[in-house]
C-alpha cells in the first residue's frame, strides 16, 4: 500500500523563507543600533523604573507564549477532529506522508499537551513577573 502524501505548497514555503529572513535582518539590525542605544541608555534611567519596564517586557513575551500556546491547542484540536496528520485543508513547508486513525490521534494528543504545559508555564511566568512588578513599585 502507498502511503499518501501531502504536497508541499512551493508558494507558501517561499512566504515563510522570506518571512525568516525578514526576521533574521531584523534581529541583526536590532543588534546593531538598538543594543548600542540600550546601552546608554541603561545608564541615563533610574534602576527602579529600568527593572518595572524590563518586567512589562517579559509579561509581553510570556503572552506572546500564550498566543502560540492557543494555536497549538486549535491545531490539535483538528488534528484530533479530522483524525489525520496533517488535517485537511494546511499546507506543509515539505512533502509529508499522511498519518491517519490511532497514530493521528496520539499526534493531536501530544500537540495539546505541548499547548497546555506551554499555557501553564507562560501563565505562570506572567503571574510571576506581574508580582515582582507589584513589589518593586510597592517600594
Amino acid at each position: 500500500m502507498n502511503p499518501k502524501i501531502v504536497k508541499a505548497d512551493k508558494a507558501y514555503r517561499r512566504t515563510i523563507v522570506i518571512i525568516l529572513l525578514l526576521i533574521v535582518l531584523g534581529g541583526l539590525s536590532m543588534f546593531q543600533w538598538l543594543v548600542p542605544w540600550a546601552n546608554k541608555a541603561v545608564h541615563q534611567i533610574d534602576p527602579q523604573k529600568g527593572l518595572v519596564m524590563v518586567r512589562y517586557f517579559l509579561v509581553g513575551m510570556f503572552l506572546a507564549i500564550v498566543a502560540i500556546s492557543a494555536y497549538l491547542a486549535f491545531f490539535g484540536r483538528n488534528v484530533l477532529k479530522n483524525r489525520k496528520f496533517p488535517p485537511p485543508g494546511v499546507k506543509v513547508l515539505v512533502d509529508t506522508r499522511l498519518v491517519e486513525g490511532e497514530p493521528a490521534i496520539i499526534r493531536g494528543q501530544l500537540i495539546l499537551l505541548a499547548s497546555l504545559l506551554l499555557f501553564i508555564f507562560s501563565f505562570y511566568g506572567v503571574l510571576v513577573t506581574l508580582y515582582k512588578i507589584f513589589l518593586t513599585i510597592k517600594r
